[in-house]
């Protein structure tokens, strides 16, 4: 009855493991990815006036965006505020983001509280930064092309092209979650015949 009991028990964690190791950020990219990261241009700094990405979400709820930077200088004194809203101007997510984390060419994510209903729904991220020195801050990648739903401005013009952006998503992922279980599985029940094996 105990050796039950034991299995049982060991079956409820692995699964309780597993659904929680199984919610992840799902990262929906509104560029083109075939397209050579050697093409990308950068909006430079962007100073006072916004840089603005408007997208269409492909997900029920968004938890966060991640942009592709480059940092110039040292950034210790800019100042960047972001902004999420929707299609009607209602702001939904709005915070300050830390330069001195961000790395040169590389994707920096930028986290909110959970939107719900989002999916076919227009959202426009705004990023605001102010700058005391000539030639210091963040910059922003894009592309040229201009994808489906989306819209770019820079300096309050439009500017034809897509930023190096990806929508994020923290959610349960049941092929994750299958992948994972399985696996644990796998290990425990080797290495229960291991120990019948030389007991």
């Amino acid at each position: 009855m105990k050796k039950h009991i034991k299995k049982i028990v060991i079956c409820i964690l692995l699964i309780i493991c597993s659904f929680m190791y199984s919610h992840i950020d799902r990262a929906v990219r509104i560029y083109d990815k075939n397209v050579d990261a050697g093409e990308y241009r950068s909006a430079g700094i962007v100073e006072g006036e916004s840089f603005q990405q408007s997208f269409i979400s492909e997900e029920d709820s968004i938890d966060g965006v991640d942009l592709m930077c480059t940092v110039n200088g040292d950034v210790s004194s800019v100042k960047l505020e972001y902004e999420l809203a929707d299609e009607q101007g209602n702001i939904k997510a709005k915070g300050e983001i830390t330069p001195e984390k961000i790395k040169t060419d590389k994707f920096y994510k930028i986290r909110f509280d959970k939107i719900k209903e989002c999916e076919g729904k227009k959202f426009t991220f705004s990023v605001r930064q102010k700058v005391d020195k000539e030639n210091v801050g963040i910059a922003f990648y894009y592309e040229d092309k201009v994808e489906n739903g989306t819209t770019m401005r820079i300096l309050g013009n439009e500017v034809p092209g897509t930023s190096i952006m990806k929508v994020i998503t923290h959610e349960f992922d049941l092929e994750t979650f299958c992948v994972l279980l399985g696996f644990l599985a796998f290990i425990f029940l080797f290495m229960r015949s291991l120990y019948k094996l030389f007991s």
